[in-house]
């Protein structure tokens, strides 16, 4: 039987998760971020797999920026019959990066030469298959074929030879059926040359569609709850971001295999796959890196930004903000890589030797040559005497199974050490006994218990721990309170404290909200 532990005094004890090879990498092998700032927002990047081009999509131009040092080396016009008509999304075609498309608020795509500023075919312009709304996404679905996603709730697919219509998915000719019943606002397609198309819409739907069916029902359709902000694909997986919640789509089985719940603390706005890696974008400034797993491995922070676009190969990770903003980190040189490579090495090996045996010492006279034989890595641990214990009384009511006696007497060390009763609620809240040890108590004991959630509730050091118990109270005697003017009073005196600290949360974050302000007009300056 083991030896009673004492309640510890730690209230909130600090947590520290080891740090694996892939997590030591991506912190080392990125150098200093680079910098640069566009009149709009940045709604896609795109990098070209050749050379070191960076392709931005600001509101009104499009930019080709040297990557290494994010110089600019051309721009892009759209042709609009509009003052202003914004640019919405551009890509490379990923087979010679000779080209790209891109698509505006008009409903135009264009077709550019990376050579020539002006487009090279305009589509979906002044026909019938025309789109009638933005178009937030267009790529090329093959070497002479665009597709295109838009507001209209329509799909659909342009040749770039003669700028026509080929093919629109999941609409009928009459447009009384459309692919989608909202915006769409997301979309791949598996590889360029693939007969696969996805697509996500706010309507919470992802579907995926064969384009040799020419069919109006998708060949899957999988409900999100939330609107879809983006798509990849990994494989035979399908990756879709809505809300704040990454979901895990197989397939093969055609389900949703796997659900990441609150990933970020804002709505994850894109998505990029890079070699084994994976990852997430939000409005919250971070972003976050998954491994094949599905597991998370580290996050990079870029506040006070809001990510809207993400682009990395093996030169660059590139981010694009809300505010204009681009923000560039290449990957380190070869002999930079090499001395990472010494550091992940030493990481490992230290985390090695923190891998430590035990053995226990006999009382017989071989020992010295027993030790000598024995590895480096072995600690020799002396079997020594138990000392006696001077337990508390509390430790000692608890160590006999009296919780609601071992709590009480913390409480009579309330004023001295709060710490010590956040410490033994913990411990009955692990042990599962806390709402027995708050429930059945007169006026008296009611009273205690009450007055030190209210005295300490609002304490930074306890709130944590103590917001959970006042529920369980609170859910423990919200029949009684009607019967005892005591418990009224005392619950009325709780609710002023908890609505204070809400009027004080809400100041921080308009604080919080100008302080932010300041940062992004100093950034931009």
């Amino acid at each position: 039987m083991t030896d009673f532990k004492e309640t510890s005094d730690v209230t909130i004890p600090k947590i520290k998760e080891p740090l694996t090879s892939d997590a030591f990498y991506w912190q080392h092998v990125l150098e200093q971020p680079k910098i640069v700032k566009e009149a709009g927002i940045i709604d896609k990047l795109d990098l070209n797999a050749f050379n070191n081009d960076l392709l931005v999509t600001s509101r009104d131009r499009i930019s080709i920026y040297n990557v290494n040092n994010l110089e600019l080396k051309r721009t892009y016009q759209s042709v609009s019959s509009r003052k202003v008509d914004f640019v919405r999304w551009a890509s490379y075609r990923k087979t010679d990066c000779k080209l790209f498309t891109s698509s505006t608020d008009e409903g135009r795509i264009n077709i550019f030469d990376v050579d020539n500023s002006k487009p090279l075919r305009v589509m979906s312009f002044n026909s019938p298959q025309a789109h009638t709304n933005s178009v937030r996404k267009s790529e090329f679905i093959s070497y002479n074929q665009v597709i295109s996603f838009s507001d209209d709730k329509h799909i659909k697919i342009w040749d770039i030879a003669d700028g026509a219509m080929v093919q629109e998915i999941g609409s009928d000719e009459s447009n009384t059926k459309t692919a989608h019943e909202d915006y769409i606002r997301a979309g791949c397609v598996f590889d360029q040359g693939s007969l696969l198309v996805a697509s996500g819409s706010y309507d919470h739907t992802v579907k995926l569609w064969d384009i040799r069916e020419k069919s109006l029902k998708p060949t899957h359709q999988f409900n999100l709850n939330n609107p879809v902000e983006s798509l990849i694909t990994r494989g035979t997986f399908l990756i879709a971001a809505a809300s704040k919640t990454v979901k895990i789509i197989d397939l093969v089985a055609g389900k949703v295999m796997q659900t990441l719940p609150n990933l970020h603390s804002k709505t994850i706005t894109t998505l990029w796959n890079y070699d084994d890696f994976w990852f997430t974008g939000s409005l919250d400034g971070i972003v976050k890196i998954f491994d094949t797993y599905f597991s998370l491995v580290t996050s990079l922070n870029f506040v006070p930004t809001q990510l809207l676009s993400m682009a990395v190969n093996s030169k660059a990770f590139s981010v694009g903000a809300a505010d204009g903003t681009v923000i560039s980190r290449r990957f380190k040189s070869k002999d930079n890589e090499e001395k990472v490579k010494e550091l992940l090495n030493a990481h490992i090996i230290r985390k090695q030797q923190h891998q430590r045996y035990f053995q226990l010492q006999p009382d017989d006279e071989d020992f010295n040559e027993q030790f000598a034989s024995m590895d480096d890595d072995t600690l020799v641990v002396k079997d020594m005497e138990r000392k006696k214990l001077n337990l508390q009384s509390y430790d000692k009511k608890l160590k006999k199974y009296h919780h609601a006696k071992a709590l009480d007497l913390t409480l009579q060390r309330a004023a001295k050490k709060p710490e010590i009763v956040v410490s033994m609620m913990q411990e009955l809240s692990r042990r599962g006994t806390l709402r027995a040890s708050l429930a059945g108590r007169d006026d008296q004991g009611f009273r205690c218990i009450a007055n030190f959630l209210i005295k300490n509730i609002r304490d930074p050091r306890f709130n944590r721990v103590l917001v959970d118990v006042a529920i369980i109270f609170c859910d423990i005697y919200r029949s009684s309170i009607q019967s005892s003017k005591i418990q009224a009073e005392l619950f009325k005196r709780m609710k002023d404290e908890v609505e204070a600290e809400e009027k004080c949360l809400k100041l921080m974050m308009n604080l919080s909200g100008q302080i932010d302000m300041l940062l992004n007009n100093s950034f931009s300056n």
